[in-house]
């Protein structure tokens, strides 16, 4: 079957503590394939997408958290970031 999603977390987490930014963001992709629900693996893509430069990807990740999360402030200041360093505002 598929990868287990915990496993990629971790693994993701290995790689940011690394600062291995692109390969924790696609271990974590992994994860939301198997699991898209998962608020925590949402939040944790999006902000690896942002440190590994995919300020797109990111901008979409917080989007998309924000959808389930609408009072979570730290989403919103993340995206204006995103959005700012994208030159989208």
């Amino acid at each position: 079957d598929g990868p287990v999603p915990l496993y990629c977390s971790h693994l993701a987490e290995a790689f940011a503590r690394l600062g291995d930014y692109p390969s924790a963001a696609a271990c974590l992709g992994q994860a939301l394939t198997a699991e898209p629900a998962n608020e925590n693996f949402q939040w944790a893509h999006a902000n690896l997408l942002f440190l590994s430069g995919d300020l797109s990807g990111a901008v979409h990740g917080y989007q998309r958290l924000l959808t389930t999360q609408p009072r979570n402030a730290e989403a919103w200041f993340n995206l204006g970031v995103s959005l700012m360093q994208a030159h989208q505002i």
